[in-house]
């Protein structure tokens, strides 16, 4: 593991449940805040992203980065504001202070690149070649949000569309559409 820019983790070696702890400007930014997961369901689904997507990324393009992986219940309400927190699936199976779980979606995510690599190209890969729950792609350079959930059903590509003011739209990519679409992007 190696840092890159602020917040970003470089793994060319195995990648751990560490890696994905420390990732993140917010978890670099608060090292006081144990940012570990609490719940065995939240170890186990960190895990079967590593093995199921992260992993087999690393493996093909040599590295990946990490931008920002796990968040525990202790470090979420530093996250900044406009994040989906219910849906992202970055808090795994954490459950906040009333006992009920944060991300309403089973599984865990990581926002990744590849350096010298385009989002159209990795997106491309991971659409042809893994088993995922949701992919965000953003644009041609912007890391990805990708999912892995074991009780997935149908993969979902996702576009996020700029719209005035600099946000962004979802616009979820039917099959036949998504080679097209991130071809664009390469």
């Amino acid at each position: 593991m190696n840092q890159s820019r602020e917040g970003e983790i470089i793994c060319s070696e195995q990648i751990v449940i560490d890696d994905l702890c420390k990732a993140g400007k917010t978890a670099q930014a608060y090292p006081e805040i144990d940012n570990t997961p609490k719940s065995k369901e939240s170890i186990k689904a960190l895990d079967q992203l590593i093995l199921n997507l992260l992993e087999p990324i690393r493996l093909h393009f040599g590295s990946l980065t990490i931008t920002h992986g796990f968040t525990s219940q202790a470090l979420i309400n530093k996250v900044p504001a406009g994040i989906a927190r219910n849906l992202d699936q970055h808090c795994a199976h954490e459950a906040n202070s009333r006992g009920n779980r944060i991300c309403s979606r089973d599984g865990a995510s990581a926002d990744i690149y590849v350096r010298g690599v385009s989002a159209g190209e990795l997106a491309d890969y991971i659409h042809h070649n893994l088993m995922f729950d949701r992919m965000y792609v953003y644009d041609r350079s912007a890391p990805l949000h990708i999912s892995y959930s074991a009780s997935r059903q149908e993969p979902m590509t996702i576009l996020m569309l700029e719209i005035a003011n600099q946000r962004k739209i979802p616009r979820v990519l039917r099959s036949s559409e998504v080679s097209n679409q991130l071809q664009r992007l390469k």
